[in-house]
């Protein structure tokens, strides 16, 4: 009996996870721990570096100095012998609008640090997605797959795409998706010591002071229906099929445009899985001021209630197309109204009266000149189609007839079967 589960593709999104996490966390925690670090005294003192020269003149753009007079973040400073570290999220919100948006190089006033960080999420995910995605399909997000597995687009080793036989699959490549990005984070942590951490917890999620639970909540779910939805389109619709090969490309663009657009409002989830290892890390280290699981439910149920909304708009749109490919068969053009049905029941009687004995009139019935009308035309498309049947016909008669003369030709070549080769 095989098993319900395809262990090639688990493994796969277990390393693709680890991999997101280690390179995108320590991408979203570079930036501000150098834009702190650059702030600290006790940090400068620690590199030996000297203390910056302040800018002659006012401000740039006759701003007020970054945190001057604002309320939320305060600049970096020693309170109690300590330097303050800011939650992540607070640190972004506040170098993001307080600092010209920040820069990934340490450069405070120098904008570029959201499109920096956006970009390697977005990029990462694309290089990831053209790794794996022949392997487990390249989820690399819980939400993700949670969607993939409402539009039955997950199949069990048994070739089934049904729920009762996807399920076990589904399970399996989240709960490799939480062990990859509990891994990753874990070795994050390796290399960012508690005393480089000045992110206050590994990049960990969480709302912004100036933006309500809500907010973040409602951002979560349009920008992950965004992402769902062109995973949906790109990666699943058959009828993209010859584009498919770039799927990965647009999906790690939607990937980059909820970053650029909820890195200041929650640091940006819109993947669940992502969100829990570093949250899990930072927990377990102690590496916290504040709760890391307050705003849990925001990156947990926000990304899934996107996904799962896309896959139901997706099989709106699916219907809606088969209704209107239904709407243009032949004898379903309602502009005739009564007339059209009229003509069109005398053309399948006539067919079929025709096939049983080859005598019929066909204009019998028909009571004006609308139906007479309608029933040439609907009769010219059905021997359209019955002539589009028949060359399709000839053609696959044609193919099996080279093909068998080509064998001929092969076996005529090599002395025929049971020749000499």
């Amino acid at each position: 009996m095989p098993l319900p589960i395809n262990f090639n593709a688990v493994l796969s999104e277990l390393l693709a996870q680890f991999l997101f996490v280690f390179i995108c966390a320590s991408a979203a925690s570079a930036p501000i721990a150098s834009i702190a670090a650059r702030g600290s005294p006790r940090a400068r003192a620690r590199r030996g570096d000297a203390a910056p020269r302040p800018r002659p003149g006012p401000p740039r753009s006759g701003r007020a100095a970054p945190g001057a007079g604002r309320p939320g973040l305060a600049p970096l400073t020693e309170r109690g012998g300590r330097t303050r570290k800011p939650p992540f999220w607070k640190a972004v919100h506040h170098h993001a609008h307080n600092a010209g948006t920040g820069c990934a190089t340490g450069v405070a006033n120098e904008p570029g640090w959201i499109q920096q960080v956006s970009l390697t999420f977005g990029l990462t995910i694309t290089v990831l997605a053209y790794t794996i995605g022949g392997r487990s399909g390249g989820h690399i997000n819980g939400a993700v797959t949670l969607g993939l597995f409402a539009a039955k687009q997950i199949k069990a080793p048994n070739g089934s795409s049904e729920y009762k036989d996807a399920a076990p699959q589904a399970v399996a490549n989240i709960l490799a998706q939480l062990l990859g990005s509990t891994i990753g984070s874990a070795a994050l942590s390796t290399i960012v010591d508690q005393k480089a951490d000045l992110t206050g917890g590994l990049g960990t999620n969480g709302v912004s002071d100036n933006y309500s639970q809500g907010e973040a909540f409602f951002g979560e779910i349009i920008m992950t229906f965004v992402l769902m939805y062109v995973v949906l389109e790109t990666a699943c619709n058959p009828k993209n099929a010859g584009n498919i090969v770039l799927a990965p490309v647009a999906i790690g663009f939607a990937v980059y445009l909820g970053h650029v657009v909820l890195i200041p409002i929650d640091g940006c989830s819109i993947n669940p899985t992502r969100s829990f290892g570093p949250a899990v890390v930072a927990s377990a280290q102690g590496r916290t001021e504040s709760s890391r699981w307050k705003d849990w439910w925001v990156w947990t149920f926000g990304p899934c209630l996107g996904a799962l909304i896309a896959v139901a708009y997706y099989k709106l749109v699916e219907k809606v197309a088969e209704f209107d490919s239904t709407e243009q068969q032949v004898g379903t053009d309602l502009e005739g109204g009564g007339d059209a049905a009229k003509a069109f029941e005398k053309v399948s009687e006539f067919a079929g009266k025709m096939a049983a004995d080859g005598q019929a009139n066909p204009c019998e019935g028909l009571e004006n000149a609308a139906q007479l009308e309608l029933f040439v035309d609907h009769s010219k498309k059905v021997v359209e189609h019955i002539e589009h049947q028949a060359k399709a016909h000839e053609a696959r008669v044609l193919t099996a007839a080279a093909r068998k003369q080509l064998q001929e030709i092969d076996d005529t070549a090599v002395g025929g079967p049971g020749g000499d080769e």
